[in-house]
């Protein structure tokens, strides 16, 4: 029972390995470590002295039929089974998932998964401090043209209101009601409250919405607190 149980372990940790998942960039030449290559009859003793040539290095590219490694160099034995594959710039060359597999006489199989990414992710994440960062521009924002979009959906900085260059009595924002500078509640007693916004230049109105309180009520007939603050 003992035995088997050992050899229920053994065989768990063969089948799945523990390994964290290695970004490769791509279309970039790398070497990556394959192993532990193990003795197939006693499935301990590291194998050492394997012949790994390239057509022992199968790739499967994101899920794409199994193909030898274009890299002509195979592999060479770093210590303990483990071995460095060189891996080229052809196999590297489609994102995403790339699955390493070697089978050799005398050694159990081994097999890695790699992740395949665009060379600013790769550089973002895993490259020196700022050699690349991750593309979050307006360029990526609005497709090609990086100048329409946006602007043809904002007003033009002349008709925001700058409060170093403009005057209170003439901003962009007008309440329809006055409200004095220390006072604490909005008093209403006609219709409900509105807040409208006017372009600063042609006067045309550009939002006119019925104002309501934390409740959703229509601000009319009701005492709502606007607060305090403190001028800096």
């Amino acid at each position: 029972m003992r035995t088997f149980i050992v050899f229920l372990m053994l065989a768990l940790s063969l089948a799945l390995p523990c390994q964290a998942m290695v970004y490769l960039k791509e279309d970039t030449a790398a070497t990556v470590k394959m192993g532990p290559f193990v003795d197939d009859s006693d499935g301990k003793t590291a194998e050492t002295g394997l012949t790994i040539t390239q057509a022992d290095i199968r790739l499967s590219k994101n899920g794409g039929d199994f193909a030898q490694t274009h890299n002509a160099a195979g592999a060479t034995h770093d210590e303990f089974g483990y071995y460095d594959v060189p891996l080229d710039m052809t196999d590297t060359n489609t994102a995403g998932r790339l699955t390493v597999t070697i089978s050799e006489s005398g050694a159990l199989p081994v097999v890695r998964d790699f992740m395949v990414i665009n060379a600013n992710v790769f550089d973002s994440l895993c490259a020196a401090a700022a050699t690349d960062y991750l593309q979050v521009d307006t360029t990526t924002i609005e497709d090609a043209d990086a100048t329409d979009y946006i602007e043809s959906r904002t007003l033009d900085h002349s008709d925001y209101f700058d409060p170093n260059n403009d005057s209170l009595g003439d901003p962009n924002l007008i309440f329809l009601k006055d409200v004095a500078e220390g006072d604490s509640a909005i008093i209403t007693t006609t219709t409900p409250w509105r807040l409208r916004i006017t372009h600063k230049t042609t006067g045309a109105t550009l939002v006119d919405k019925e104002l309501k309180d934390i409740n959703g009520n229509s601000i009319t007939n009701i005492r709502t607190p606007i607060g305090s603050r403190t001028e800096p």
